[in-house]
C-alpha cells in the first residue's frame, strides 16, 4: 500500500490500474503503454505543481493549500494512459470511456478535493488532449499499422454525444454521424 491512503484507495487503485492499462496495453503494446504511464506521471505532477504554483502566488485558499501535498499514486498516469489510447477504439466505445473517465474525475474533484483527486483530473485532461493531438486524420492505425477507425474531425464532439453514448443511443443523427464528420462520407 505504498502508494494510497487506506485499503479502500489501494483496492480502486489497483482494479483501475489492471483494467485500464491492461485493455490499453492491448491496442498500444507494453513498450508504448510503459513509456506513456512515466511519461504521463511525470506530466501530471509537473502540471499539477505548476497549477498549485499559480494558485498560491494568487492566494487561492483551496490550491495553494496543495504546495506541501505529498501525494502520488498510479491513477493519473492510468487516466492519461487509458485516454490517450482512447483514440484507438470504436467510436461508441471510445465516447463512453473518454465522457465516464472525465466525468468521475471531475466528481472527485469536486467532491472530494485532496491532491490525488487533482492530479487525477489533471492526468485525464492531459490524456485526453494527446488522444486528440495525435488522431490520425488519414484513417490508420499507426499502432497496428492496419486501416483504423475513422477518426473524428473535431475532437470536442465526443462529449456532446456521450449522452447518447451512455444512455442508449437517442439523440444521435443517424448512422452514427455527426456534423464534424461528414466529410468522411
Amino acid at each position: 500500500m505504498f502508494f494510497a491512503a487506506n485499503p479502500l484507495d489501494y483496492t480502486m487503485s489497483s482494479l483501475l490500474f489492471v483494467v485500464l492499462l491492461g485493455s490499453a496495453e492491448r491496442k498500444l503494446g507494453w513498450f508504448r503503454t510503459a513509456a506513456g504511464f512515466f511519461g504521463g506521471q511525470f506530466a501530471t505532477v509537473t502540471a499539477f505543481l505548476l497549477v498549485v504554483q499559480l494558485a498560491a502566488y494568487a492566494d487561492d485558499g483551496w490550491l495553494g493549500r496543495m504546495m506541501d501535498a505529498r501525494t502520488s499514486g498510479p491513477l493519473p498516469a492510468t487516466l492519461f494512459v487509458s485516454m490517450a489510447a482512447s483514440g484507438l477504439l470504436p467510436t461508441l466505445w471510445r465516447r463512453r470511456l473518454r465522457a465516464t473517465a472525465v466525468s468521475l474525475a471531475l466528481l472527485l474533484v469536486l467532491y472530494v478535493g485532496d491532491p490525488s483527486a487533482v492530479m487525477a483530473l489533471a492526468g485525464a485532461v492531459l490524456g485526453l488532449g494527446r488522444a486528440c493531438g495525435s488522431s490520425s486524420t488519414t484513417g490508420f492505425n499507426r499502432a497496428t499499422g492496419r486501416p483504423g477507425v475513422k477518426p473524428e474531425t473535431c475532437c470536442p464532439s465526443w462529449w456532446r454525444f456521450s449522452a447518447s453514448g451512455l444512455g442508449g443511443g437517442r439523440g444521435e443523427e443517424p448512422a452514427g454521424r455527426s456534423r464534424c464528420s461528414a466529410k468522411w462520407s
